[in-house]
Parts: C-alpha cells; structure tokens; sequence
C-alpha cells in the first residue's frame, strides 16, 4: 500500500486488511472502513472527545500509559447489533453498549446499520437483518479482541 509516494505497507491482502500497519492503511483497506476515533488512555479505558467511555483492548495495555493520544480502530465486521454479527461468535473479549441508529441500509442478506457514537456515525454489518429503525437504541457488540489502536501523532499501530 503507498501513500504519497511513500509504501506504507507491505503484505498479503489479507495481512493487511486484519493487521494494518497504520491508520491511512486501516481506513484505506475495506468496504465499508474501518471505523477510527481519537481518545486518550485513562488507566484501563479509552476516554472519547463526547466523553463516552470504552475498555482499552487488552492486547495494548503493556503499550500504552495514561495521557496517551490514540486512534481506537474497530471494523464493520466486529461492531454488530447484538446477536446479529459477522464477528467470532463466541469472542471472550466482547464489550456491549447501547447506540442510537442514525441510518439501516438493507443490502438483502445483511444490513449495514450506523450508531452514533462519539458524535459520528460507527458503521456495523448485521446478519439476519431484523428491522431497525432510525432514533431507535440497540444494544451493540464490540469485539474488542479485534480493535486496533494506532498514536495519533505517527499513525502508526500499537500492537507488537
């Protein structure tokens, strides 16, 4: 993948769509894509511009501190209506919350469904579409197990 000129990764298709190297790969690489938002690390949580609060994916703790500027990255794939989702069925890893729908647009064997959150649309894929309406709430999945994080200032992944 190159960016300006530059190659920002290197990698299989499917090395970099699940391990994305930086955040233009992440938002790049998938259809929809990924969803990415900015927080600060406080302890064990991600802390949003809205104040909205999510648990730091456990796979990053040993990389971040308290204070840290980070991008959360989670795909389509891995936030779904409860119940309805494309992620690993039984993810010990999965945090809930419940969103506010903005959109549903019906795609015949799955829906896409956009939640506010943070003050901007998250999209999420729902299988076994059920209908959903706009303003209604809906308790959602987040598979944390898959989250990506990123430093805001580099761009670039905080896994290791």
């Amino acid at each position: 993948i190159m960016r300006d000129g530059h190659i920002e990764q290197v990698g299989t298709p499917d090395e970099v769509f699940r391990r994305p190297a930086t955040r233009f790969v992440a938002g790049f690489i998938g259809s929809p894509p990924m969803n990415l938002h900015e927080a600060t690390v406080d302890g064990g949580q991600m802390v949003f511009a809205s104040g909205e609060k999510l648990p730091l994916p456990g796979q990053f703790k040993a990389n971040v501190a308290t204070g840290d500027k980070v991008v959360f990255g989670l795909r389509p794939d891995d936030i779904y209506p409860t119940g309805h989702g494309i992620s690993s069925g039984g993810a010990a890893d999965v945090h809930q919350i419940e969103l506010p729908i903005t959109v549903t647009e019906p795609l015949g064997n799955e829906t896409l469904v956009f939640v506010e959150f943070n003050g901007t649309d998250w999209v999420s894929r729902m299988l076994n579409p059920r209908p959903l309406r706009p303003g209604e709430r809906v308790a959602m999945s987040l598979d944390m197990s898959q989250a990506h994080l990123f430093a805001t200032e580099t761009g670039k992944t905080l896994r290791s």
